[in-house]
């Protein structure tokens, strides 16, 4: 289990370090008790366990004081007091205001692990299932656009059928891929959000995200326009950004693009369900096996992933029982769609989603349906005359 850790601190550096330090077990967030935002921010956060500088600058409050307010305002979670030298009658007063333990401030990385890991695995032990987004992790094979095409029409379904407030986060380079599907104007961006971090709450996303009327839908992008090509920010502010904007959205679908082999980061973030997506070009089929092998070492098995296989020739061989065959797929989601059909989607700003029945969309809408995300209900079932039909009359 991964832990979310919040630590009250006008420090940078000691933030850097413990979140170095606990970055395999923890999304650490570093909060300057002065800054008064800090409350709305562990709100959103839903920290696992708290931890407290003691040399921080407080204004007029004692430490003992600010003890007190951070036990009434987390009752029942952890807290950890930081400190130089303190005296034992000061550490007894500590534990007396509502401390559960007491670390010096210079202490190793391993006694960090060793004080704070089991008091944040017992009190998660016996804690109540956390409300928070429903997460989907699409993962690219090789270079294609389907990945982003499925991911953008999960996040579309799940609004508009599923009446859920979904955010698409796009990771593409050099820019969204999503935005130009839906036409959207640039809005924040993940470098922007990260940098705002404290101020995320639903107002302000709601004014600074780009949003799609049509879709039903808000997007983050890590580039609007190409002009921030930037490697993936770091580790820790990427995983505190997912958790915080988790707790503003029903359903969150993360397009990982080109950093889909970035396992290290994948497994981390990873918290809902993980679809790798290939076609079934040799060279798609090979690449969606050495991602799963990849996977598979960072500790991510086959029964945890779906396997989505985008069909643009049906009846072709390979077929989606071979395919899943050769890359070892435990669960197989077969996307039956030709490459014109989903260009012109793109290109007319009209994803599969948001257009008439289709066979894409029902088996998409199958698979949902399966996670709980939409109802369950009868199929409509494609029609190819009355689709022809349908097209005409559009004209």
């Amino acid at each position: 289990m991964r832990y979310n850790l919040l630590l009250l601190s006008d420090d940078t550096s000691l933030g850097e370090r413990i979140g170095t330090a606990l970055a395999e077990e923890c999304t650490t967030v570093c909060a300057d008790p002065n800054g008064g935002d800090y409350q709305a921010l562990a709100q959103r956060f839903l920290p696992h366990g708290v931890l407290v500088d003691a040399g921080a600058h407080l204004g007029r409050q004692t430490t003992l004081e600010f003890i007190g307010l951070i036990r009434a305002q987390f009752p029942g979670t952890p807290l950890i007091i930081l400190g130089d030298e303190m005296s034992a009658q000061s550490v007894l007063m500590a534990f007396r205001a509502g401390a559960n333990e007491f670390l010096d401030r210079n202490a190793s990385d391993l006694e960090l692990h060793m004080v704070i890991l089991p008091k944040l695995a017992d009190h998660s032990a016996h804690e109540r299932s956390r409300p928070g987004a429903i997460h989907f992790d699409i993962l690219s094979a090789g270079n294609s656009e389907e990945d982003c095409d499925l991911a953008l029409n999960i996040a579309i379904l799940a609004a508009r059928e599923g009446k859920r407030r979904a955010l698409l986060v796009d990771l593409s380079l050099p820019s969204s891929a999503a935005h130009l599907a839906l036409g959207l104007d640039p809005g924040l961006t993940i470098e922007a959000a990260i940098q705002q971090m404290r101020r995320l709450d639903e107002d302000f996303l709601e004014s600074a995200l780009a949003y799609s009327k049509e879709g039903a839908i808000h997007v983050l992008p890590l580039s609007c326009d190409g002009a921030n090509t930037a490697a993936m920010p770091s580790m820790q502010d990427l995983l505190a950004l997912f958790e915080i904007i988790g707790s503003a959205f029903d359903v969150v679908v993360v397009h990982w693009g080109a950093f889909s082999l970035q396992t290290p980061l994948v497994a981390r973030g990873h918290k809902g369900r993980l679809v790798l997506v290939c076609n079934q070009r040799f060279s798609s089929v090979r690449n969606a096996k050495i991602t799963m092998a990849t996977l598979a070492k960072a500790g991510i098995e086959a029964p945890d992933v779906t396997l989505a296989i985008h069909l643009m020739a049906p009846g072709m061989p390979p077929g989606p029982e071979d395919i899943a065959r050769a890359v070892g797929a435990h669960h197989v989601l077969s996307l039956p769609a030709s490459w014109e059909a989903m260009a012109r989607a793109c290109n007319q700003g009209r994803p599969l989603s948001l257009q008439s029945a289709s066979p894409y969309v029902d088996a998409l809408r199958n698979y949902m349906a399966r996670a709980a995300i939409l109802e369950k209900r009868e199929t409509e079932t494609f029609n190819p005359i009355r689709h022809l039909l349908q097209k005409v009359r559009a004209r």
